[in-house]
């Protein structure tokens, strides 16, 4: 009984409301006089009267008490949904309606002749992402575990450098691919935290690197990742790595990484093998390959007893028949540059 009751009250409370709105010949007017009726019955009832579309999220309930009388049709429903902690935005013929967010704003997005302006404050990432995404129509997924607030002033720069200065600095990775940005705390720069910095960026095939006493072979894992090379290691590959390089080409960078490091890399069927060019008795190193030198004026045995001591005598042998070297080294691969 007691249900009936209430649905009664709410059909009562509904066709009130029809009775309420208008349709003038030159505009839709809004004519309302309720109190305490629930806000979605007040929309539903707006809705079907006027033949539009009005959908509220879940956010939107509670009760409302408003008098209108001639109102245009937009601004008084922009009254009766301000005045009581609503809002809406118009897509089309559809009219989206959801509770204000009233939290304080701590940034600003603008976007003029496909360039970016951000000022933010400490602002919410997430948040800031979603703005930029709305205004610059950017497809961008922030991975769920992505926390942590930003400041940053970036004026006037084209829409995909502008991504990358917001972003990178915060030590977060970013991978493009088919125009959408996936935005994380990649598994280095969560190794990397609070030990120096550790960005690694791959974009119009260039590398932008900037990392701090970082484990070569996290290094070129990482490059690997953002190049999606298929990368193999050979050995080990020692060394820590400090340095900063913009727009190197992939084959600069692994030339610069392997000499501070005293690795060797080479290329094959498409594989980046990487590692220690050291020549160890009884084993082959993939990375190493033999070159025979000719001599002409000079024997090869006196070459051999000239050898600095940092040459390992296992990396050099004699052809004695026709007085050449045969020296066991690290080949060099090169990249277009």
């Amino acid at each position: 009984m007691k249900k009936k009751l209430v649905n009664k009250i709410v059909l009562f409370l509904i066709l009130s409301l029809y009775a309420g709105v208008c349709f003038a010949a030159e505009e839709l007017t809004l004519n309302l006089s309720i109190r305490d009726a629930d806000i979605r019955d007040v929309l539903q009832g707006i809705a079907i009267q006027n033949g539009i579309n009005i959908i509220p999220d879940t956010s939107v309930t509670g009760n409302v008490t408003i008098n209108l009388q001639n109102a245009p049709f937009e601004s008084g429903l922009k009254i009766l949904l301000e005045s009581n902690g609503f809002e809406y935005e118009k897509q089309g013929n559809v009219y989206l309606v959801k509770r204000k967010d009233n939290t304080a704003k701590s940034f600003d997005v603008t976007l003029q002749n496909n360039k970016l302006t951000v000022n933010a404050d400490n602002a919410d990432i997430k948040q800031l992402l979603r703005e930029i995404s709305k205004k610059t129509g950017l497809n961008i997924v922030a991975d769920t575990g992505l926390t942590g607030n930003v400041t940053a002033n970036v004026s006037d720069v084209p829409l995909d450098e502008a991504i990358y200065a917001i972003i990178e600095p915060l030590g977060f990775a970013i991978e493009e691919n088919n125009g959408i940005y996936s935005i994380k705390m990649g598994r280095l720069q969560q190794q990397q935290r609070g030990q120096g910095s550790f960005s690694i960026s791959y974009r119009k095939d260039k590398l932008f690197i900037d990392v701090k006493n970082a484990p070569a072979q996290d290094v070129l894992s990482e490059i690997a990742s953002k190049c999606k090379i298929n990368l193999a290691i050979v050995g080990d590959v020692k060394g820590n790595v400090t340095m900063r390089l913009d727009d190197v080409t992939l084959g600069q960078a692994m030339d610069i990484i392997t000499d501070v490091t005293g690795n060797a890399y080479v290329v094959t069927d498409n594989i980046y093998m990487v590692g220690d060019p050291t020549v160890r008795p009884g084993q082959t190193n993939p990375i190493l390959e033999n070159k025979v030198i000719w001599l002409k004026h000079i024997e090869a045995q006196d070459i051999i007893n000239a050898l600095p001591t940092d040459i390992p005598r296992t990396s050099v042998t004699i052809s004695q028949d026709r007085n050449a070297l045969i020296v066991l080294g690290p080949k060099k691969a090169y990249w277009m540059r």
